[in-house]
């Protein structure tokens, strides 16, 4: 009786966090996926190489036509239809011209992390729910 409680009580919690790092996950990947950027011509000022990437400083044309410069992680992508890290554009957040990326798609990086971390929940939470419901099950075999 009180391992059917326990699971119970697993299953709601798994339920509610996990769902809500589904949910949280998919909703900051799209917004981030939403923001309109446009793409300039960028000069490359200094690389530095980072643990994922390289650090990256460009210079490129800011809203009046005056020089900006920028300094981003250009993260290392590898595989098929994986963009290249920087090849003389980047691409400016219409909204925010301090937001540059060396390529269209946001930064989902965050949101990904909250997808899978929930879905990780989830599961344990199904799979944690289902051992318990079966060791009770099992007990009530043994003792008919």
């Amino acid at each position: 009786m009180a391992g059917t409680v326990v699971a119970g009580v697993l299953l709601v919690v798994a339920l509610v966090v996990g769902g809500g790092l589904v949910v949280a996950g998919g909703v900051s990947m799209h917004r981030q996926n939403a923001v309109r950027r446009v793409q300039l011509p960028a000069r490359l000022l200094r690389k530095v190489p980072a643990v994922a990437g390289d650090l990256l400083t460009v210079e490129f044309p800011g809203p009046d036509g005056a020089p900006r410069t920028a300094t981003f992680l250009s993260a290392y992508r590898r595989g098929l239809g994986a963009t290249p890290t920087f090849s003389g554009w980047v691409w400016v957040a219409v909204g925010d011209p301090g937001d540059v990326m060396s390529r269209p798609s946001g930064r989902t990086l965050h949101g990904l992390l909250m997808l899978c971390f929930g879905v990780a929940i989830l599961l344990a939470g199904i799979m944690g729910t289902g051992v318990v419901f079966l060791d009770a099950w099992m007990d009530g075999l043994g003792s008919g």
